[in-house]
C-alpha cells in the first residue's frame, strides 16, 4: 500500500491503532520522491493461525487504516 507522506511514523501509528489480531506485521517497503511529494510503500502482514483470511476481512482492516490516515491528510498514492 503506498501513501503520500513525509514520514513513516503516522502510518505505523495508524496500523497499531487498528489493534487487529489479524495484523501480524508492518514493513517499510519503499520510499519515492516525485512532483507530488514523498511516497511511502508499506507491506502489512495479515494472518490467522487456523484458517485462510477472506478478502473482506483483510480489506475491512485496510479500509479502516486508510480512513484513519485520511483524517491526518495522508492519502493513497494514485
Amino acid at each position: 500500500v503506498t501513501f503520500i507522506s513525509d514520514t513513516f511514523a503516522p502510518i505505523k501509528e495508524a496500523v497499531a491503532e487498528e489493534n487487529s489480531p489479524l495484523i501480524k506485521g508492518l514493513k517499510l517497503s519503499d520510499t519515492y520522491v516525485d512532483e507530488n511529494g514523498k511516497s511511502i510503500t508499506v507491506k502489512i502482514l495479515f494472518s490467522h493461525p487456523e484458517r485462510t483470511l477472506t478478502k473482506d476481512e483483510v480489506m475491512a482492516n485496510v479500509d479502516s487504516i486508510i480512513a484513519r490516515l485520511e483524517k491526518k491528510n495522508i492519502f493513497l498514492k494514485k
